[in-house]
């Protein structure tokens, strides 16, 4: 996920607090939650398992994030991200770039 763009900061009672979009909060919650435990979460084990998605595709719709911003961190186009999602069997070095700009592990990404 990018830096939030709406990041509100405040101070109470000698406490800061940086309050932020619901959906950046979600976002950041469920891939410190992936990084913590180094697990895999049950919505993602559906989709690859049962749905037969690719892990990339899983992975970037279960952070939130849109093809163009997942290309940016990979550093190719968005068309290229697009195959790359539609294709059943990834090459390895593009899961471990992959796995790097989604900030997780790259056994994560292995099923």
């Amino acid at each position: 996920m990018n830096a939030p763009t709406d990041v509100r900061l405040m101070e109470e009672n000698g406490v800061k607090y940086a309050v932020l979009p619901y959906d950046d909060y979600l976002a950041l919650t469920r891939l410190d939650l992936a990084q913590r435990t180094k697990g895999i979460p049950r919505e993602i084990v559906g989709d690859v398992v049962i749905k037969r998605i690719n892990p990339i595709l899983a992975w970037r719709r279960y952070l939130g994030l849109t093809q163009g911003e997942l290309a940016s961190r990979m550093d190719i186009s968005q068309p290229a991200l697009a195959q790359i999602e539609g294709s059943q069997r990834p090459r390895k070095v593009t899961l471990k770039k992959a796995a790097h700009a989604l900030g997780l592990q790259l056994d994560q990404l292995f099923f």
